[in-house]
């Protein structure tokens, strides 16, 4: 029993040992934690801090940054993604194996945010893989950023892509401030100097008139040698030497859609994976891809919208005009009042030609002249008739001549709701379909032509009845020619109401510093009234390669044949009638002479 007692003594001294060792072991190291509270409380008061711990053995770190009440901290769970807008990044892991991991799954956040500032702290530090990690922060566009070694001498490292015209496509040297205590430099100074002097910019972009034109296209026309956008950014490129390479690869009928991952599908790809610097190109603006990409607008806000299209109603036929002065009601009404006069005037008149007393009235409503009758009672009622056969032939005349004037057209669909209907089917550009899929129920368009681009559409509305499209102004604009014929008259009608208004915008890669400043230019072109000028130039140079000809005077004479037959074959069934009831009754005469006689 006593060698049991002896036994588990030693053994709790053992442990009791053991777990003082590791107390020991993991006490702080205060020249860290007052390093990295000095620059926090220096470079990081004003914002709310994220604080993204891979070391889960060192909490030493939050622990003092939370008992100095410097800032505000939002502890960052990296399992789960985060919807909360970063104002700066500290970081604590122990490898830059994990720093390098951290920063791929952080670039891919929709909340990701590479203009702030970063400090990161690795436990375990090797100086040979500071490349890797700056590597990485290149990739990421992480400009402002500090590396500290976790150690007791707790040395900052960073670097600059955009030192000596680099441009931010690569750095030459880390720069190393030493240790952090004894560091009286400005430890996050402006590293954008030069600028983007001297670089050159790979501008990826649509053969999309009037926003971008590609010189090289076959069946362009070379009235319009640049696009309103490139236009733009040439003058901008001017003004701060630097350039641009186009590339013209870029097809904005393929909508670019972002996934529920915030994985981009589409032609923004090629940014996402850095094989291009800027896109544009009537590109719209999205808030999903405003949170993928760097982005600027302001210079096409609102300048175009999207509105359904349908073909123009054609004129009636020309022997409709017989009757469309009036309406069937009014037709029915006037009918009425003949046959209801006719009837009045016959009782009246006592008289046995009957007929001769409609074609008389009759007469009288189609200008033609009346003998008056001797009564005076029916000189009243026939003077009655007169006037009012006078009212509504001179009312039929003045429409007549007014449709003369302007000529009467089918029914207009001017409402989406009229598309089932008159049975419409739809011809649609799938990437103006995805772009209205969030807003707007497109299970509802009844889609049995895929158009292949805005030009195409045009066409099939401009010489198909029952089919509607969608169409933007800028493409109604710039491509007359598709719908306009010879004389100036178009063959396609736009809704009055718009669908949606666009946002244009020129996408950077997540990160490009530059952004506000090129933005800031454009707003001034813009206010100045020179983006203006570039837009109206272009419509102007669009406007005049259009040739219309005046209309020649045509003498046209109509005969309304089917009321010419119906005409004539009525009063050859009267004539008929007539020479056969005139025998008929002559005939009879006869017989009731002879039998007189007889």
């Amino acid at each position: 029993m006593f060698t049991i007692y002896i036994y588990m003594s030693m053994l709790f001294i053992h442990c009791k040992s053991e777990l003082n060792f590791h107390h020991a072991d993991q006490s702080p190291n205060v020249s860290l934690l007052n390093c990295i509270t000095d620059i926090i409380n220096k470079y990081f008061s004003e914002k709310t801090l994220t604080y993204v711990d891979m070391n889960s053995d060192e909490d030493h770190i939050l622990k003092t940054i939370h008992s100095s009440a410097v800032t505000p901290i939002v502890h960052r769970d990296t399992s789960k993604w985060s919807s909360f807008r970063h104002q700066g990044y500290l970081i604590n892991a122990k490898t830059t194996a994990e720093v390098t991991a951290l920063f791929e799954k952080l670039s891919k956040e929709r909340t990701w945010n590479p203009h702030t500032r970063f400090l990161v702290v690795i436990s375990l530090f090797k100086e040979e893989e500071l490349n890797k990690v700056f590597d990485v922060l290149l990739k990421t566009h992480v400009i402002n950023v500090l590396v500290v070694n976790g150690t007791d001498d707790a040395h900052l490292y960073t670097y600059n892509p955009y030192d000596n015209f680099a441009c931010g496509k690569y750095y030459k040297d880390i720069i190393s401030y030493g240790v952090c205590l004894q560091a009286t430099n400005n430890l996050y100074p402006n590293k954008l100097v030069t600028g983007l002097r001297n670089c050159t910019l790979r501008a990826s972009v649509p053969h999309r008139i009037p926003f971008a034109v590609d010189p090289l296209q076959p069946d362009e026309d070379k009235i319009i040698r640049i696009g309103i956008e490139q236009r733009i950014l040439k003058v901008i490129e001017e003004k701060e030497h630097f350039k641009v390479n186009y590339s013209y690869d870029y097809d904005t009928i393929k909508y670019s859609k972002i996934d529920e991952n915030f994985s981009i599908i589409g032609p923004l790809l090629k940014l996402q994976n850095n094989e291009t610097d800027v896109m544009f190109g009537a590109t719209l603006l999205t808030d999903l891809r405003a949170d993928k990409f760097t982005y600027m607008h302001g210079h096409l806000d609102n300048y175009d919208d999207l509105r359904f299209i349908v073909r123009l109603a054609s004129g009636v036929p020309t022997w409709k005009y017989v009757y469309l002065e009036f309406s069937p009601t009014v037709w029915s009404l006037l009918l009425l009042v003949f046959l209801s006069y006719s009837t009045v005037v016959i009782v009246l008149l006592r008289s046995e030609d009957k007929t001769n007393i409609i074609l008389n009235l009759y007469g009288t409503l189609v200008s033609q002249s009346l003998k008056m009758p001797d009564r005076l009672l029916m000189k009243h009622i026939f003077i009655i008739w007169v006037w009012f056969a006078f009212l509504m032939n001179s009312i039929y005349q003045s429409s007549l001549t007014g449709m003369t004037g302007h000529p009467v057209r089918e029914h207009q669909v001017t409402n989406h709701l009229e598309f089932v209907q008159y049975n419409f089917k739809g011809c649609l550009i799938p990437g103006i379909v995805e772009f209205l899929k969030p807003a707007f129920n497109t299970s509802e368009f009844s889609v049995i032509v895929t158009c292949q681009n805005p030009k195409h559409a045009l066409e099939m509305i401009a010489s198909t009845k029952q089919m509607y499209s969608f169409s933007m102004k800028s493409t109604l604009l710039y491509e007359q020619s598709t719908f306009y014929d010879k004389y100036g008259h178009p063959s396609i009608y736009r809704f009055k109401y718009q669908l949606t208004q666009f946002v244009y915008a020129m996408y950077f890669q997540k990160g490009f510093p530059f952004a506000d400043k090129i933005r800031q230019k454009m707003l001034y072109l813009n206010d100045a009234g020179v983006i203006r000028k570039m837009v109206y130039d272009i419509q102007d140079a669009s406007r005049n390669k259009m040739r219309f000809h005046d209309k020649e005077f045509e003498s046209l004479f109509v005969l309304p044949w089917v009321l010419y037959f119906v005409g004539c074959g009525a009063a050859s069934i009267v004539f008929t009638y007539e020479i056969i009831s005139s025998r008929y009754r002559s005939n009879k005469c006869r017989q009731t002479s002879k039998r007189i006689d007889f």
